[in-house]
């Protein structure tokens, strides 16, 4: 595949047979199109060598991978200062580093995940760091556990270039990964017609988090946003949401059966609402016509934080650990 890389022209497209192809492909400097017959049956299988199995460097923009698998040792499609690239029809799966990975060490780039399977990634499904991603009609589940990092998304702003990553999940599945769903530190989230379910603790029975969103005080101390709407969480654990020191606005959403996580105080929140013990800065959450049913502890948990909560139900919370079972806390 790479000898029909390096010769196309600019935009030319590239087509591949059927076929397993144990190569850590390269495409910088120009763009170029990949089509595969079908995931089924071609698939590209990266070394211990290279960054990734598909690499889309400097140079590149407007590549576009289409009806390829992708597995290897290290991660399986790694997008960097790229510009803009489309990944469309494809079976990440089994990889030993990430899934997918946009940054943007020397420029950004921008990226479309689309009608896609990211499975049995290791570490996280999908990472944006510093740039732009949007994740639409795909599924990214059962997410191997490394460093105590299972999770099906993480969204980075960037120490150097002080961007943020923004990335948008839409009508898309995310379900049983470990330790966190999606993570957001410093950056944004806009969340759309998608589903959150089954994520499971990590290592010593921690989190289990459906969607984690936090201050990144570790670096530029830029706060986070998310926007969830006409979704669904659940039988997640610990918090269905957890928001610390960032924005969020949940409309049009169910979070139901949120389950214990014995390493949180063993208690099951729908959604939690948290101040920065080191910034002292304040969560801000506008909940709207939502359904906050059946969790474990409390509805609503809320620690030096605001809250505005309208037309909205909270029923069927049950005792947690704490025997608390409350609506509003």
């Amino acid at each position: 595949i790479q000898d029909g890389i390096d010769a196309a022209e600019p935009d030319a497209i590239v087509v591949i047979a059927a076929g397993s192809y144990p190569e850590d492909l390269l495409i910088e400097s120009k763009a170029v199109r990949l089509w595969g017959r079908c995931p089924a049956m071609v698939e590209v299988v990266g070394s211990d060598q290279g960054i990734a199995a598909v690499t889309i460097g400097p140079g590149a923009d407007g590549t576009e991978l289409h009806g390829i698998a992708v597995r290897g040792a290290t991660a399986g499609v790694s997008i960097e200062d790229a510009g803009q690239a489309l990944v469309e029809q494809l079976w990440i799966h089994d990889t030993g580093q990430m899934g997918l990975e946009v940054a943007d060490s020397f420029g950004p780039s921008n990226a479309t995940l689309s009608n896609s399977l990211i499975e049995r990634a290791s570490t996280m499904a999908a990472f944006a760091f510093g740039s732009s991603l949007l994740i639409e009609s795909s599924v990214l589940r059962d997410t191997q556990l490394v460093g105590g990092t299972g999770w099906a998304v993480g969204a980075y702003d960037s120490a150097d270039s002080g961007r943020p990553a923004v990335v948008t999940v839409r009508g898309s599945v995310l379900e049983r990964n470990l330790d966190v769903g999606v993570f957001v530190t410093g950056s944004d989230l806009v969340m759309e017609g998608s589903l959150v379910r089954q994520t499971a603790a990590g290592p010593g029975g921690q989190n289990g988090f459906g969607l984690w969103v936090e201050q990144h005080v570790a670096t530029t101390g830029a706060r986070s946003t998310a926007r969830i709407s006409g979704s669904v969480l659940e039988h997640n654990r610990g918090a269905s949401i957890l928001v610390q020191a960032a924005d969020l606005l949940l409309d049009t959403t169910v979070v139901r059966d949120t389950l214990v996580s014995e390493d949180n105080g063993a208690v099951g929140r729908a959604l939690g609402l948290e101040s920065d013990l080191e910034t002292t800065e304040r969560a801000n959450a506008i909940v709207r016509s939502s359904v906050l049913a059946d969790s474990e502890d409390s509805g609503v948990h809320l620690s030096g934080s605001d809250l505005v909560l309208e037309s909205t139900i909270i029923r069927n919370t049950r005792t947690g650990g704490f025997d608390n079972g409350m609506g509003l806390w």
